[in-house]
């Protein structure tokens, strides 16, 4: 007997794996042996056994991003533009190569997708780009982005950074006066920019400017002795700086919106020194924490903290006194989560400028938030509980959330995961008339109590308590069909949209039901695996009691695999076969069983369209 063991890498036929083992049993037919005036029939059995490994042909080589000039880089400003690239290798011919380009936000929202771009499925590598796409198209906020591309079925991904280009200067303050540091250096927060060209003129237009010069970090020291006469500072002049922030290839893509001025002392007045320096940021109770010490050799009095996380503002507080040695430390609560670069500035004129600022990469974590929950009672006007209440709500303002409760025996309610927002709830009951009323959550009071007192129900305005039954049955054969899903929605009176607010599950008789539902429009969407989704509009009015929705699904046919015979497995494979030594062994034996992971008719078809194709076979 033989075992023709085979494994496959298959992602068409296999999406759950990516390998699966097939084995072939073979025996050759019987030989006879004659001994003397007796014969004895003999089976003579062999093993041998081989594999073979079959891979698809297409494979994605690379993924990336590009700026201008198509450099690639993995960070960004939203005012840039981008490239995307991606490279195939294709190693068997086929159809042609169908590209899509996905790109998601931090939140892993969706923000962009391009199909369209194709090249033939020549043998080879080959790729694709998509160029010039502004990132201000799906930027959202600042973080990382995530480019997915497909070829075919196919799929590789690549991330890089976005940053919306912020750009603030601190140092010299704006109208500054008299300023006797030495070295001057320049200071500013920023983001979302490769490198920084500052600006100092004596004209506020920057007319023929005095001085200008880059660098690749947030402050600058203007020269002591500059090598231009020219570029000398002098003591009250009114001068004016500007920062602006470029990309790698030199482009401008944040600027500041107001320059500021400032003058220089003519001649230094000796002094005891004064310091307070920046000692410490780090992170308690999930807020950002400042230590400042006083480093110099008197009291000092109305020091201003600024924090920045991502180069983006996160408030000033002032430190009233602070005594030599004195060591205090400033608590921010901040805006922005997870991994930052915190940077601290104190706008103070002291003789030690360089430790007025201090940056570091810290970690956040987010504080937990309490999900909102909104309970309380329905009543009738006089307070008598009233039982088995409808109480729908639905998110407004762009919130989300919508659904359905019912009051318990005592007629409470309540429902809970809720987000923080506004919503809408309307309560109703047999024999009472409908009551809306608007809520609002926030995260501080994550409970809300809402009763709603219910007035009687005239006959001008009866109230409907409508339930919807029906039964799901097959429409070729008549028969029930059991676990199906039938999806619920109603219009949404405050977007004008179907909203899903309840789901039910088909028993095994087929049954469904929805009941104490209120006047409106609906649609009931039944679905199913291997049947079409059905659709069913109904609308309750006032009038509307039990209402009979049966649905009948139509069943879709599974495309069925070619059928193969033992036989014609076999010299299929042997076909396939390429080694000479195999085929040899193999000669003359008849395919008896067929054990396999994967769907061996599938499998020869993959193999024979291309998209498959046997990369090694073991002999044993």
């Amino acid at each position: 007997m033989k075992l023709l063991k085979s494994i496959c890498e298959t992602s068409a036929t296999l999406p759950e794996q990516k390998k699966a083992v097939t084995i072939l049993r073979c025996h050759r037919r019987l030989k006879r042996i004659w001994k003397g005036l007796f014969f004895i029939i003999c089976a003579t059995i062999l093993s041998i056994s081989f594999s073979i490994s079959v891979s698809y042909a297409l494979e994605i080589l690379d993924v990336s991003v590009a700026g201008q000039g198509d450099i690639p880089r993995k960070n960004f400003s939203n005012s840039e533009k981008i490239n995307m690239h991606v490279k195939v290798r294709n190693i068997q011919p086929g159809d042609r190569v169908e590209f899509k380009f996905e790109i998601y936000d931090p939140s892993g929202a969706k923000r962009f997708s391009h199909t369209g771009n194709s090249i033939p499925g020549t043998t080879g590598t080959g790729g694709s780009a998509v160029k010039n796409i502004p990132i201000s198209n799906f930027f959202s906020t600042s973080g990382n982005y995530k480019l997915v591309v497909f070829a075919n079925t196919e799929v590789k991904d690549t991330y890089f950074s976005v940053f919306a280009p912020n750009l603030t200067l601190t140092y010299p303050p704006n109208a500054a006066r008299d300023l006797t540091d030495k070295p001057l250096t320049f200071r500013w927060v920023a983001s979302g920019a490769s490198k920084y060209r500052i600006y100092v003129d004596d004209d506020a237009a920057f007319f023929n400017c005095l001085f200008k010069d880059e660098t690749i970090t947030t402050q600058y020291t203007y020269p002591t002795e500059p090598r231009d006469p020219r570029h000398q500072l002098s003591g009250g002049t009114v001068y004016y700086w500007k920062v602006e922030g470029l990309s790698p290839e030199g482009n401008v893509i944040a600027t500041t919106l107001v320059p500021f001025n400032f003058t220089i002392k003519s001649v230094s007045v000796a002094q005891t020194a004064r310091d307070i320096g920046i000692t410490d940021i780090s992170v308690a109770r999930n807020n950002v924490v400042i230590s400042i010490k006083n480093q110099g050799g008197k009291p000092e009095t109305q020091i201003p903290i600024t924090l920045y996380l991502n180069g983006k503002l996160q408030g000033t507080q002032t430190v009233n006194i602070i005594v030599p040695g004195e060591t205090k430390e400033v608590s921010f609560t901040p805006n922005i989560f997870g991994s930052v670069i915190a940077m601290a500035s104190i706008v103070f004129q002291d003789d030690y400028s360089k430790n007025n600022t201090a940056s570091k990469q810290i970690n956040i974590t987010e504080p937990v938030k309490e999900k909102g929950k909104i309970m309380g009672s329905i009543m009738t006007s006089e307070g008598r509980k009233i039982e088995n209440a409808t109480v729908q709500y639905y998110g407004i303002d762009g919130t989300k959330g919508n659904g359905l409760v019912y009051s318990n025996k005592g007629g409470e309610y309540s429902i809970i995961d809720l987000m923080a927002g506004k919503y809408t709830l309307k309560a109703s009951a047999l024999g009472f008339n409908a009551l809306e009323r608007i809520v609002e959550i926030d995260g501080k009071r994550p409970v809300t109590n809402l009763d709603f007192r219910l007035m009687p129900a005239t006959q001008e305005k009866p109230i409907v308590a409508a339930n919807i039954t029906g039964t799901v049955t097959d429409k070729a054969t008549g028969t029930a069909i059991n676990a199906v899903e039938i999806v619920l929605s109603i219009k949404n009176i405050a977007t004008n949209r179907q909203e899903e607010i309840f789901k039910a599950i088909s028993d095994t008789t087929g049954k469904y039901e929805f009941r104490n539902l209120s006047a409106g429009d609906y649609i009931l969407r039944f679905t199913k695996q291997n049947y079409e989704k059905i659709e069913i509009p109904t609308t309750i009015t006032e009038t509307s009691g039990r209402i009979a929705k049966d649905c009948q699904m139509i069943a879709v046919a599974a495309p069925k695999e070619p059928e193969y015979t033992k036989a014609e497995i076999l010299e299929k494979l042997k076909r396939l076969i390429k080694d000479r030594k195999i085929l040899d062994e193999i000669e003359g034996y008849d395919l008896i069983d067929i054990e396999s992971q994967a769907n061996i008719s599938a499998l020869i078809r993959d193999i024979e369209a291309g998209r498959a194709k046997i990369t090694s076979v073991e002999l044993e």
